[in-house]
Parts: structure tokens; sequence; C-alpha cells
């Protein structure tokens, strides 16, 4: 027996695209399943490709069956999956779409007949009244005067419309182009598979056809359908790579990953578009070549290296397209194995965009703005005069001028003040510095 299945997968092409068809459906089920667990639609979507699976896999032994005795046990065998599909099938589209309420009675009216039918198979044939082996194959001779035939049809073509009707209506009240798309790449793919099943049904009893029952094959095209619109439109595939990715283009903030020598490797749409010194090249580049402060930056990444703490903050010019500058605070977090090795550097910016309207208001000028944010760092007078190479006397007439043209007269003030712009820089790191160079 063995030897003979053998020999008929050689010969059989049915059986071949019934193996075929049968690792399509159960691969989709199982891909669908792990992308999501608890989903009721990924569930339902896995049942009715578990029921295609079966239909398919009773084909490929069916299709290549020596004896007919053996090919009405595949048969059988192989309706249970077509039965319970078509349940499935239309509970998933009511899932799905949300448009009715599915309550225990629904899943009665859903599922009573298929159980029906399912009984009536395993003591009668359904659709079909005989089967004749011509050519090494096996011709379904379809029964058109048996009530049960017409039960089946009119089951499964009512489940048929009614997953075409939800979706049209799912459509129909969708705000997103997004899912009027993935209605109607799911309707096209009911319809398609619906006439081409139709056909290998309806054809021999109008034209001189003798059908080779190919019914579990065709339902690939509804998989492929599905399928497409997953990879397309991430239909049923919501993951939290794919959420984390979303949210990662659609935050205001310039988010740019390093690899453990400070190379880029990463960025999201909002700094790549604010980086235009290196127009869709950002990748590669070094972060030291997008800042002002490369020194300082470069010693701060080799103390993060080493551990000295988690992360740090500061404030830092990067460099536009034409040497063009903007200020932004800056948060840089290193990402470590579970050994602790370091593997990159996660850096958030966010631009200071406060900073200009700051000074256009005040008249201040780079000297009295470095100045500034040197003071709120918490920087001495002989620390200010040490950095920007003056004497503490030339640093205090900066502030007296400063405190003159805000109008404020001590450093509490001007912190109230500052802060009323949005310049004061976020401290939620364990270090701050200033990484400003004189302009």
């Amino acid at each position: 027996m063995f030897h003979y299945y053998l020999y008929q997968l050689e010969m059989n092409t049915l059986s071949l695209l019934s193996i075929t068809a049968f690792i399509i459906y159960f691969c989709a089920g199982v891909h669908i399943l792990f992308v999501e667990v608890k989903s009721k639609s990924n569930i339902l979507f896995f049942f009715i490709c578990l029921s295609l699976a079966v239909w398919a896999l009773s084909g490929f032994f069916g299709f290549s069956a020596p004896h007919k005795d053996v090919f009405l046990v595949w048969f059988r065998i192989g309706w249970f999956g077509a039965l319970s599909f078509w349940a499935f099938f239309l509970h998933f589209h009511l899932s799905l779409t949300g448009v009715v309420r599915v309550k225990p009675l629904l899943y009665g009216i859903v599922y009573l007949p298929a159980v029906v039918l399912a009984v009536v198979n395993a003591t009668t044939l359904l659709l079909y009244r005989d089967f004749v082996q011509e050519g090494g194959q096996w011709i379904f001779i379809p029964d058109y005067d048996s009530p049960w035939s017409y039960f089946y049809l009119a089951y499964n073509t009512a489940c048929i419309i009614l997953s075409v009707i939800v979706l049209v209506v799912w459509r129909t009240k969708s705000e997103t182009i997004r899912e009027k798309r993935i209605s109607r790449i799911l309707i096209a793919g009911i319809l398609v598979t619906f006439m081409v099943g139709s056909a290998e049904f309806l054809l021999p009893g109008i034209v001189e056809y003798r059908s080779p029952g190919p019914s579990p094959l065709v339902f690939v095209i509804t998989i492929a359908c599905f399928f497409y619109a997953i990879v397309r439109y991430r239909f049923m595939a919501i993951t939290p790579e794919f959420v984390s990715k979303e949210i990662l283009e659609n935050i205001d903030e310039l988010i740019i990953l390093l690899d453990s020598k400070c190379r880029v490797i990463m960025v999201n749409k909002q700094a790549s578009e604010k980086l235009t010194r290196f127009p869709g090249k950002a990748k590669n580049a070094f972060f030291s070549d997008m800042v002002i402060e490369k020194e300082s930056f470069s010693k701060e990444f080799e103390n993060l290296k080493r551990g000295e703490y988690r992360d740090f903050s500061s404030r830092v010019h990067f460099i536009k397209c034409g040497g063009e500058r903007f200020l932004a605070d800056v948060k840089c977090s290193a990402i470590r194995s579970p050994v602790g090795d370091i593997m990159g550097i996660l850096v958030i910016a966010k631009e200071v965009r406060e900073l200009k309207r700051f000074q256009e208001d005040y008249k201040i000028t780079k000297k009295q703005a470095e100045i500034i944010q040197y003071m709120i760092t918490g920087k001495t007078n002989k620390e200010i005069a040490a950095l920007i190479g003056v004497s503490c006397i030339t640093v205090k007439g900066h502030i007296s001028h400063i405190y003159s043209k805000l109008d404020v007269r001590n450093k509490m003030q001007l912190l109230n003040l500052l802060r009323d712009y949005h310049l004061i820089p976020e401290r939620n790191a364990e270090k701050i510095f200033l990484a400003l160079r004189r302009s």
C-alpha cells in the first residue's frame, strides 16, 4: 500500500497540489496565531486555516487512494474540515468587523447547520452521488437531486453573502483608508474563490466536464488575499515591534540609535528630516559629525561605555545643511546586553524651539545666551570665566547686563523666566552636563 501511494504521488498532480495547499494553510494559521495569540480574530483565522488544512490533507491521501472504499474514508474526513470551515469563516468576519454583536443565539445559527451536515456526512455523501476512477484520477459526479446538496450549497452561499455584506458595511463605516482597502481585498478574494468553486460543481451539469474535485485547492486564493493584506497593510499583524516603530515615527522627539562605536544605525523620521546635513545618509554617520560639541560628547560617551553612569543629559547644537544649527535637549542612555556588554547608545533629542523667540524678545546676544546656560547648570562665576576665557569681573558685568535686559534681580527670578520659555533642561538622568562651545 505504501509503495502504491509513493507511485501515485509521482503521477497524481492533485495530490501534490493538495499537500502544497496543506502546508500553506497550516503555516498561515500558525503564523497568524503566533502574531497575537490572544486576539479573537487571529484565533478564528487559525481555525479557518486548520479546517482547510484538514480538507487539503484528506485530498492528498484521497486523490491517490487505490480503492473507492479508501477514497470515501478520506472524502468524509475532508468534509468535516470543509463544513467547519464555513462556520469559522462567517464567525471570523462577524468578529473582525464588529458590525453585528455575536450573541449565543447567533452562534447557534452560524454553527448548527455545519453540525447537522457533519452528522449527515457520516452516513451519506454530500454534494456528490458517485466517484469513478479514470486515468489514475478520481472523478466527482455531482448529485443535483439530493436535498442535502442544496442545503449545503445554501449554507455556504449564505456564509459567503453574509461575510461580503459585513465587509461592505465595515468598509462603508470605516474612517481609515487602510480598513477600506483591506475590506476590498478580502471581498475580491471571497468572490473569486466562490466563482471558481461554484464552477467546479455546476459545470458538469451544463457542459461536458468531468470534475476532479479540486475544492480544497481553490481556497488558496482566499488565503493569498489575506496574506497580501497582512503584508501590505499589517492586517491582523499589529505586533509590539510594529507599534514601537509607529511610535518612533510619530513622536516629536528625534530618536537616534548608535552602535558601540557611536555610529548611527537607526534614526526615526523626525531625525532624518531635521538632520538635513545627512539627507537619507544619516545611517553609518558618526554622531560626532552631527554636533558642534563633539569633543565633550566623545568624552561622555566613553564614560557611558565604561559604566560610570547609565545615562546623561545635556544641551547640544546639531548641525544642519549649510552649517545651520539648532539647539536641543539630549538624553543619552546606554544599551547593554544581559551580561553587561555595551551594545549601543540611545539618543533622544528635543529641539529647544523657544530659544530663538527668547533671544528676539529680550535681544540676548549669543555670548549672553551661553552664560545663561552655564548659570542654569549651577556654574559659579569663576567656573564660567574659565569656560569662556574671560575674567570674573567680565562675567559679573555680563550677568548684570543680562539681569537688566530681562528685568530680573536675581538668579531665582531668572530661572522662573526661563521656565516660562521652557528653557530649563530636563534633569532626569544620572548626570547632567553642559557641552556648549563658544560661538
